[in-house]
């Protein structure tokens, strides 16, 4: 992940996420990564394309863009990524492989996604 960030005009970086058990038999979060990154509007818009175990931001990107809004009490992240989208202290996204695996089932969840996210991702 952190190879995204050697271009400075990079303010948010993502991978895709595996899903352990999902009711719907899902096993990733992204599906088709072909279009991705999905860095402009309005194909942003339609759906978080960026999973949250993954998403790694600038800070001066964050910074510029005027932090998280303390007003919103949900989706702030998503929020956050539209405004980077928006080029409010990033220019573009990256993303790269998949690194994070997630289970948030009832007797699915994953143990392991804090290992992966570290051992994978940096």
């Amino acid at each position: 992940m952190l190879p995204c960030f050697d271009d400075p005009s990079v303010g948010l970086a993502y991978t895709n996420c595996f899903i352990e058990g999902h009711p719907d038999g899902l096993d990733d979060y992204i599906g088709d990564p072909a279009p991705h990154p999905l860095d402009t509007f309005p194909k942003f818009a339609e759906a978080c394309p960026v999973p949250g175990l993954t998403a790694t931001m600038r800070r001066d990107a964050v910074l510029a863009a005027g932090g998280y809004a303390e007003w919103i009490w949900g989706a702030s992240d998503y929020h956050m990524y539209a405004k980077l989208v928006a080029g409010a202290g990033a220019s573009r996204m990256s993303t790269s492989g998949s690194c994070a695996t997630a289970g948030r089932w009832p007797g699915r969840a994953s143990r392991r996604t804090t290992a992966v996210l570290i051992a994978g991702c940096l």
